[in-house]
């Protein structure tokens, strides 16, 4: 500071004008009095000292930390008056006594401002084709990610705890999302629940809005549980003329394949889905009791027709009938093949003069 020249300072000017006379200067002022101003020079000091005024007004922030705080005053019991400062970025509040220094604030706004520049940093957008054709942002949602765990494992036929292996999380955290968390079995269980029961709410919106028909397809076949089970399928057009198949119901058959229980597993899907009067035919295999079963069913379903409900043979099961019927025709012959072939693989010398013979 250049000590050399002096700014003289009215006594007269407002404090403030005088301390931006300083600081603009950056010099030490030289007092002089105003002989036209009451008072003596120790009534001057005595409004200098720092018992005076200056102290009541607030103190001045020269550090740099005030550049991510903002001055705050609290309110103390005997009228005092507590300095305190907000951060601008997470807004706590954080004490400012000119006897606690600025050190703690420094420490915070040097968190708190990489944490505010990490979140407001711009990054390439990961882009993601919606069911409408649209386009937009990606964002990993933790609920679309267990979904989508429950319909791969019940496609799949995979284990409940598939998610939450190591191997599975390790996979997904290194190749897609680095912060992803396993899901357990019970959660899983919940989740499949879940689907199944959004998918069938929809499928019987779905069907019970159609303009058109419904054909059904009916089997019974055994599982490796060594249970019987009745599947039923429907088989219709959607609005945009597209043919589409879903298996609608899926029952256990505990007791004798007889017409009257395959009525009552096929008229419980029915009715499940509310699709009576929409149903134009069922196509069930050629045997008694199934026929018998469509008899039955034709007095209770309002089909599509106005009363007439269509029986549709399987035509598969037709042609594995001709196949079975034409096999007992030709079976002794098939029979004396079977033994030739049998008495040649008996005997490797039989095998090598087979061969020559054939050469």
């Amino acid at each position: 500071m250049d000590m050399s020249k002096n700014i003289p300072i009215d006594l007269e000017m407002d404090e403030e004008d005088q301390i931006r006379i300083v600081e603009e200067g950056d010099q030490v002022p030289e007092m002089r009095t105003n002989p036209n101003a009451s008072g003596s020079c120790s009534q001057f000091q005595d409004s200098c000292s720092p018992s005076a005024s200056t102290t009541s007004k607030r103190a001045r922030t020269t550090s740099d930390v005030w550049d991510h705080f903002d001055p705050e005053f609290k309110d103390e019991a005997g009228g005092k008056k507590t300095k305190i400062a907000r951060c601008k970025y997470c807004k706590k509040l954080l004490t400012a006594k000119p006897s606690s220094g600025t050190a703690h604030l420094k420490r915070h706004s040097d968190t708190c401002v990489n944490k505010h520049k990490k979140n407001n940093e711009p990054t390439q957008s990961t882009l993601q084709l919606n069911k409408d054709g649209s386009v937009s942002s990606w964002n990993y949602d933790p609920i679309v990610a267990r979904e989508s765990l429950a319909r791969l494992i019940a496609i799949k036929d995979l284990p409940l705890g598939f998610g939450d292996c190591n191997s599975y999380e390790d996979h997904i955290r290194t190749s897609y999302y680095p912060n992803y968390k396993r899901v357990s079995r019970n959660t899983t269980r919940s989740d499949l629940i879940k689907v199944y029961e959004n998918m069938l709410k929809d499928l019987i919106t779905e069907l019970t809005s159609l303009n058109f028909c419904i054909a059904l397809t009916s089997d019974i076949w055994g599982a490796n549980s060594k249970q019987d089970y009745l599947s039923v399928v429907a088989h219709y057009l959607d609005s945009r003329w597209i043919m589409q198949k879903r298996i609608i119901g899926f029952r256990v058959v505990d007791n004798k394949h007889t017409a009257e229980i395959i009525r009552d597993r096929i008229l419980n899907v029915i009715e499940e889905y509310g699709i009576a009067n929409r149903i134009i035919s069922i196509t069930l295999d050629n045997a008694s009791a199934n026929t018998k079963a469509i008899k039955l069913l034709s007095n209770l379903i309002s089909s599509y027709t106005g009363g007439f409900l269509l029986h549709q043979r399987c035509a598969c099961h037709i042609i594995n009938l001709i196949v079975k019927s034409s096999m007992d025709v030709i079976s002794v012959y098939i029979e004396n093949i079977r033994s030739a072939i049998a008495y040649i693989h008996a005997s490797n010398p039989r095998i090598a003069e087979f061969k020559r013979y054939c050469v």
